[in-house]
């Protein structure tokens, strides 16, 4: 199919990965990079977030408009659009005027109220969307209630290239080797679970931002590597480590985040929260490590490191079973195009089965 993929395409970023991801099944895929229509930096998004880029959305439906007719829309079978705060109905709009139907793909909770008015266009235009593509449970009834007619669960997912593992450089392997790792940015309560960690000898490296913002930022700051890495350098740094911990948002309503599957798939063993979404893709003490609480997750990495065959082979067993799941960057393309354009009549909304597809397959 001929597939115009919309959003903020930056480099290194999973949006991106995931147009490749399309090309690699074979689409014919137009990218539109929304972050050359509206100025960057920190202070715009600042203001983006806090007013829902009211105001500027308008001019960049507009040149939005504009790239799809270069695009020759006439030609397109879907609009992808990933994630979409920016994007307001005037687009959708046009491509319902035109006969191409338009869909979001978001993994993160436009409903919820972690991000402020950062939604608030997305939200005025959601139900002009001829589907979304949600990564919760609570999204779809939320998606629902705001009038999208079609709705569909999967899991986040891996990307076959960006997080394959590869042979390393000495000096990567430098930069990055730790015993236990968390990379990913500070919120409300994981300065005290890091904390926890160190006090209990857990030889922790953290990479990531805002951590000088925790209130425990004296007692961890030890355990701080660097900033925020992302693309390759984001997966170098989980290879070189030997658990990698995944740690949730609970004010973004996290069961399972990209991390859930990424980890695994570079062969570094997962030890994250205990959840209903990682009881349904792992089994626990054989794939990955879960725990409730800071104290049980220092027991479960200390027992570990003190035993490198049994972390070899939970990493071993971890790596086999991502690859086989539907949570491919692949995989959940060719589903998400099936359901797009109404050609997967065995799709069954909310529901899937990560073991022998991204959704459950019923008689319709």
């Amino acid at each position: 199919m001929r597939i115009a993929y919309v959003g903020q395409l930056s480099p290194g970023s999973n949006a991106l990965a995931r147009a490749e991801a399309l090309r690699r099944v074979g689409h014919d895929v137009v990218a539109i990079d929304t972050t050359r229509m509206f100025p960057q930096g920190r202070w715009p998004e600042r203001i983006y977030w806090r007013t829902g880029y009211r105001g500027i959305s308008k001019v960049i439906g507009a040149r939005l408009i504009a790239a799809l007719r270069e695009a020759r829309v006439e030609s397109l079978d879907l609009v992808w659009i990933s994630h979409g705060p920016e994007i307001d109905r005037s687009v959708l709009d046009y491509c319902r005027s035109e006969g191409v139907p338009s869909i979001a793909y978001n993994v993160d909770d436009p409903f919820g109220n972690r991000d402020g008015r950062r939604w608030a266009t997305f939200l005025r235009a959601c139900n002009a969307y001829d589907a979304m593509i949600v990564v919760r449970e609570p999204t779809v009834a939320d998606a629902v209630d705001h009038g999208v007619q079609r709705v569909l669960r999967v899991f986040r997912g891996f990307d076959e290239v960006v997080h394959a593992p590869r042979i390393l450089p000495p000096d990567v392997t430098a930069r990055y080797q730790a015993r236990v790792s968390f990379i990913g940015s500070w919120e409300m309560g994981r300065g005290e679970f890091i904390e926890r960690l160190l006090q209990r000898g857990v030889p922790i490296s953290v990479w990531g931002n805002r951590w000088q913002r925790a209130p425990e930022w004296s007692a961890i700051s030890k355990a701080w590597r660097g900033p925020g890495v992302y693309g390759r350098d984001y997966s170098d740094a989980i290879q070189c480590a030997e658990i990698a911990i995944g740690l949730l948002s609970a004010a973004n309503r996290d069961l399972h985040t990209q991390r859930s599957l990424e980890i695994p798939a570079l062969g570094t063993v997962l030890c994250a929260q205990r959840t209903e979404d990682h009881s349904i893709l792992f089994d626990d003490g054989k794939e990955g490590l879960f725990w409730t609480d800071a104290d049980e997750c220092a027991d479960l990495c200390l027992g570990l490191l003190a035993d490198d065959e049994r972390r070899r082979r939970i990493a071993r067993a971890g790596q086999e079973r991502v690859r086989a799941m539907y949570t491919r960057h692949e995989a959940i393309a060719d589903a998400v195009v099936r359901f797009a354009v109404g050609d997967a009549k065995d799709i069954v909304v909310g529901a899937f089965d990560p073991v022998t597809g991204l959704i459950r397959s019923e008689a319709p």
